[in-house]
């Protein structure tokens, strides 16, 4: 369910809409919802009902600061350690 509502969080951002009041609480009321169909634990639960709806949970949301979200795989050099695509020693590894 965070993801979900994670997701909701920054979807606003990406498509150039403004952050509102009604978004913020809906995004929360859809991670409580999942949290009670998967019956998360009473004391987990209240805690986690609790922080997305504090003060900085909205300061958080309403944030317009872009923040890099995402990465360019074709402009990101993946390395391995200890890879190398050259290496055609077919040996396993010990």
């Amino acid at each position: 369910m965070a993801i979900v509502h994670d997701f909701l969080f920054i979807t606003g951002r990406d498509t150039g809409r403004k952050p509102t009041r009604e978004d913020w609480p809906f995004a929360n009321q859809v991670m409580v919802a999942g949290m009670q169909a998967a019956q998360i634990k009473p004391w987990i639960f209240r805690i986690i009902k609790w922080a997305p709806s504090t003060r900085f949970s909205w300061i958080v949301y309403a944030d317009r600061t872009p923040l890099p979200r995402y990465i360019d795989l074709d402009r990101t050099p993946l390395k391995a350690q200890g890879f190398d695509p050259k290496d055609t020693d077919t040996r396993p590894i010990a």
